[in-house]
């Protein structure tokens, strides 16, 4: 068995039976197994017993005693195998001092394995040179990762905005759709109650009625039923003189005539209750319940636009909002799209302007960039005119604007997918503004932008028009 092979039987022997490594204050139990101290202990507390980790034999820690024999051991152990291995910079096949680098096989070298077959044309430096190449390479290695570890934390960052704001979206919808539903409970609810409370007045009104009706019939069959038994009466009479002494009174009584009752014809108006009951609640519904055509997406809004909970109307705000830079959202133009696509058909919606110095709305396709400065012109998926500083109306078309001669306050925008228009009216006559004709390839959505102005003048609010106004436009 040569050096080697002794030192590594050695290190066998002399290694603890937890940590596979050499004996650091070895103690042993009553079973004769060794440990290190550290070791042993930290086992036991892990176990929350004191039992051998070999046998599993069962002692305390008074048992425990320190292996003062196998430390010295370990001691000469450990000197030895250090004077065995040698100065680490000496080469070990040729007792060299080591000096050199390999590039190619990357092993540092004495100057004999330099002129070995196995390093033959390759390519070696000086140990400070090639250290120093591979700490610069090293180095722009480390650059590189640091840079992904900051964009890793900036994805990771926008992640962490993304989870709280989809957790604060979940809560506030959540409690918007309760708000929602109370009022159409408390709709509902209020509407059953006046019917009910109709339905209980007429129902105390008819009976009331009734009853009396019934109680004058009652009374004049009891009048009835007394004359006839009068009648009888005299009829049985056996006293001749007595029947014609009262004959007057008698033909009185068989003359009486009473009004024939008239037919019953107090009934509950059933109609009035149930006919198209679900109809005429709707149709009174239409009053609390919103009838934009079109809704806002508010993963598009920018940060600096203030949406209504009903998603219908838009302003500007001075502040920002800390919202995610999710890919669907304007960042630096300060707009908005619908929150539904229009691929086939016809639509149309209305958008109340009024006091407002700047704004663009129209519609975009789906694919229109969001990002940066953009724009707005059929060439970039964008069909929409605007005004600006509060004097100039415009049509957005390329290359340059087209200026329109009129100041609507309540635009409509008139969408036909078929036919590939996007026309605007002016809502007040009903007058054309602009039509663009283009071909479709995608979905379009609605578009708004109420326009930043330096001076922060454009605060009014732009809104989407329930049906009901459009109807009476």
């Amino acid at each position: 068995m040569d050096q080697g092979q002794k030192i590594s039987w050695l290190e066998d022997e002399l290694s603890c039976p937890i940590c596979q490594d050499i004996f650091k204050d070895p103690v042993f139990p009553p079973c004769q197994h060794n440990f290190c101290c550290a070791c042993l202990m930290s086992y036991w507390k892990q176990k929350g017993g004191c039992d051998c980790p070999v046998c599993r034999e069962t002692y305390s820690n008074s048992d425990l005693k320190w292996n003062r024999t196998l430390a010295n051991i370990v001691d000469s152990f450990l000197k030895e195998a250090s004077r065995a291995r040698g100065p680490e910079d000496m080469c070990g096949q040729h007792n060299e001092e080591l000096k050199l680098f390999c590039k190619e096989d990357e092993e540092v070298l004495c100057v004999v394995c330099l002129h070995s077959k196995k390093h033959e044309n390759h390519k070696c430096l000086p140990l400070d040179e090639a250290a120093k190449e591979c700490k610069d390479g090293l180095k722009a290695s480390i650059k590189t990762l640091k840079s992904k570890m900051e964009k890793f934390l900036g994805i990771r960052n926008e992640n962490d905005l993304s989870l709280n704001h989809m957790k604060s979206q979940a809560s506030r919808t959540k409690k918007q759709i309760r708000q929602e539903f109370q009022k159409l409970h408390s709709f509902l609810h209020s509407e059953e109650e006046t019917l009910m409370d109709s339905l209980r007045k007429e129902e105390r009104n008819q009976v009331q009625s009734m009853q009396q009706k019934v109680k004058r019939i009652s009374d004049e069959i009891s009048m009835l039923k007394a004359n006839i038994q009068a009648l009888e009466s005299q009829l049985s009479q056996q006293d001749s003189a007595l029947f014609l002494l009262n004959l007057p009174e008698t033909r009185k009584r068989a003359n009486y005539t009473l009004q024939d009752p008239e037919p019953v014809s107090a009934m509950i108006d059933v109609g009035r209750y149930v006919g198209s009951l679900q109809y005429r609640v709707w149709k009174k519904m239409l009053g609390i319940i919103n009838t934009a055509p079109v809704t806002l997406d508010p993963n598009t809004a920018a940060p600096w636009l203030h949406l209504s909970e009903d998603l219908t109307v838009m302003g500007y705000r001075l502040s920002k909002l800390q919202l995610p830079d999710n890919p669907e959202r304007f960042d630096s133009c300060v707009s908005v799209l619908g929150s539904e696509g229009f691929a086939s058909g016809r639509h149309h919606w209305d958008v109340d302007v009024k006091g407002l110095t700047g704004w663009c709305l129209g519609v975009a396709k789906g694919s229109a960039r969001r990002k940066g400065v953009i724009k707005v012109d059929p060439e970039n998926g964008f069909w929409a005119i605007g005004l600006m500083d509060g004097c100039e109306y415009y049509a957005c078309t390329s290359p340059w604007r087209t200026e329109l001669s009129v100041s609507p306050q309540i635009v409509r925008v008139d969408l036909d997918c078929k036919a590939g228009m996007v026309s605007f009216y002016n809502v007040e006559n009903m007058s054309l503004l602009y039509s663009f004709t283009d071909t479709f390839t995608e979905k379009v959505y609605p578009y708004f932008c109420p326009c930043l102005v330096p001076d922060n003048t454009n605060l009014s609010a732009m809104k989407i028009c329930p049906f009901k106004v459009a109807l009476q436009n």
